[in-house]
């Protein structure tokens, strides 16, 4: 997280709840590395990295703009573990995955269809497209994560 920009996660989810696109950037530089990593040591492409990451962040994002939604562990692990969930749940879809998908659930409890949104939400909400939209407008250095 950029503290020249948020002092604290507090300050960075309710940035994303006022929909700043600061906070946006702010995540997809900060945390994405970290998702890159975790999918290519699982025999995965950076291409399907931004994929994962990009579905991750929509939660983060859809659920930030719940009046009811409260946060209780970091930014970085409620991604970590959302992004953790898809891939397992890709890669078992491919047949790239040796073991049983139910032997991980323990560890991330994130509903199969929804990824940790509650079961809100079963297509892209206006929000969420208005919000790939304002990807199309960051930087190159992270702007390019964004898709159509």
């Amino acid at each position: 997280m950029s503290k020249e920009i948020y002092r604290s996660e507090g300050e960075l989810l309710d940035a994303l709840r006022r929909r700043e696109e600061k906070a946006l950037g702010s995540i997809y530089k900060t945390y994405f590395p970290m998702i890159l990593h975790f999918v290519a040591q699982n025999n995965g492409t950076e291409q399907e990295a931004k994929d994962i990451y990009q579905e991750a962040v929509i939660v983060l994002y859809e659920n930030a703009q719940q009046p009811d939604f409260v946060l209780t562990c970091k930014i970085k692990t409620y991604l970590y573990s959302v992004c953790r969930r898809l891939w397992l749940k890709r890669i078992s879809e491919k047949g790239r995955f040796i073991g049983k998908l139910e032997e991980f659930e323990s560890f991330v409890s994130l509903d199969d269809e929804q990824a940790g949104n509650g079961g809100a939400r079963t297509s892209i909400s206006p929000d969420a497209r208005s919000f790939r939209a304002i990807g199309r407008t960051l930087p190159d250095n992270y702007g390019g994560l964004f898709y159509s």
